[in-house]
């Protein structure tokens, strides 16, 4: 596989990839974490197991999209089939080249 194939586009400049906030500002276009979301991106990106249980409306999506443009690699999210439709639009567009 070609290097940089799965690389998320680039941010704008000055974006400091150890920074969520400038992330869900800059690239999402959201002033603050909604309660709950924070707690869960942080443990993400410290490298912790996590399970977060939000109700439908509360930003799950968030919780792995904004780790999954911060960190290398490849993110793999499994969720059930109801929710599918919705993580692949929010997948879309978070990550259009893809």
């Amino acid at each position: 596989m070609p290097a940089g194939l799965f690389d998320p586009p680039p941010g704008p400049p000055g974006r400091t990839p150890d920074d969520p906030e400038s992330v869900l500002r800059d690239v999402f276009g959201y002033r603050a974490f909604r309660p709950g979301q924070r707690e869960v991106i942080d443990a993400v990106l410290a490298g912790h197991d996590c399970i977060a249980i939000m109700p439908t409306g509360a930003g799950k999506s968030l919780t792995f999209q904004l780790p999954a443009r911060m960190l290398p690699g490849s993110v793999l999210v499994i969720g059930g089939p109801t929710s599918m439709p919705s993580a692949y639009r929010a997948l879309y567009w978070a990550f259009p080249r893809l």
